[in-house]
């Protein structure tokens, strides 16, 4: 996925070196970070394979980037794997979240599609962030439908 490899490079690395810099000297050059070209694709897979939730990935590359260790390295040692979740589990923590939220309930329901995102919130702390955010969209939308 070339797009998301130049997005984590421009959007996490690049700010990493700079924050790295030496001071007046500037950022930290490229060549002496820990991170490879292959710990930067294997992350961005395991991100695309749903191993690991987007918000994950930043807490891997920033350990990456402290420790030159490799992303599934990390992912297992962290706990960072996104659970496949139990379906019936999960539909109650999404009814329940659904509970808690009448006012953003009530609003998507009048056609604000971003007031889904306060029961998602919800939900994703419930679940630690492991969910799959795709996965408790659909629960959400079907359970309000």
């Amino acid at each position: 996925n070339p797009t998301a490899i130049a997005n984590r490079v421009v959007t996490e690395l690049l700010r990493y070196l700079a924050a790295a810099g030496r001071g007046h000297e500037g950022a930290l050059p490229l060549c002496e970070s820990k991170i490879t070209p292959q710990m930067l694709a294997d992350l961005v897979r395991l991100t695309d394979e749903g191993v690991i939730t987007k918000h994950a990935g930043k807490e891997v590359f920033a350990e990456m980037f402290a420790t030159g260790e490799a992303p599934l390295g990390i992912i297992e040692r962290k706990d960072l794997k996104q659970e496949p979740s139990d379906a019936g589990e999960l539909e109650a923590i999404v009814a329940q979240a659904i509970a808690d939220n009448p006012k953003a309930v009530e609003q998507f329901k009048g056609g604000n599609a971003k007031a889904i995102n306060a029961i998602k919130g919800t939900v994703m702390k419930a679940t630690k962030g492991r969910a799959n955010p795709q996965e408790i969209d659909a629960m959400i939308q079907k359970l309000i439908g």
